[in-house]
């Protein structure tokens, strides 16, 4: 059993495929759902767990609740911006914190300027900006777009372990 974690998916958005050529090179928005959905149960196990992080489907619940029916594994939905559909079929949450593996890990799908424990290293995952935003500390842009792909949760914590941790006062003074 292994744990993944995406973010921003957008089934049944047309304009992604303008906005994101490079991570999303299909002709129509059909053929992404259907690539989307291939490269999802390619590494998705049934028992596999995987954590979205917001903006899972433009589609309405009925195109919604299909493209769940296909997909592989548990899935734990924080929501975003563009989840109305999906809140109507699914149970979701707008923020999470958790221990995985020892580190102490916050997911949201807007990035964080701080967040528990940011200053004794805890690690913020986060979707929304499709790789615009790096953040700054132990953080990360999970998303499809920011990626080109489904990442294994402990390959995602690892990379934010391995960045400096960003200190913030308690009177906004910034020490790196």
């Amino acid at each position: 059993m292994a744990t993944y974690i995406t973010s921003d998916l957008h089934f049944f958005h047309k304009n992604i495929l303008k906005y994101n050529p490079d991570t999303r090179p299909w002709g129509s928005v059909e053929e992404m759902n259907e690539g989307l959905i291939e490269a999802w149960n390619k590494i998705v196990c049934k028992e596999d767990f995987i954590y979205h992080l917001g903006d899972f489907s433009f589609g309405n619940p009925s195109q919604t609740e299909d493209i769940l029916s296909r997909l592989n594994g548990k899935i734990i939905f924080i929501e975003g911006n563009h989840d109305h559909a999906l809140k109507r079929v699914r149970s979701t949450t707008p923020y999470l914190e958790m221990k995985h593996n020892g580190t102490h890990v916050v997911m949201c799908h807007y990035p964080l300027v701080l967040w528990n424990r940011s200053h004794h290293g805890s690690v913020m995952l986060f979707g929304h900006c499709h790789g615009s935003y790096e953040g700054s500390g132990r953080t990360m842009d999970v998303g499809w777009d920011a990626n080109g792909r489904i990442l294994l949760l402990d390959e995602a914590i690892e990379m934010c372990l391995n960045k400096p941790v960003h200190y913030v006062s308690h009177h906004g003074e910034s020490k790196e």
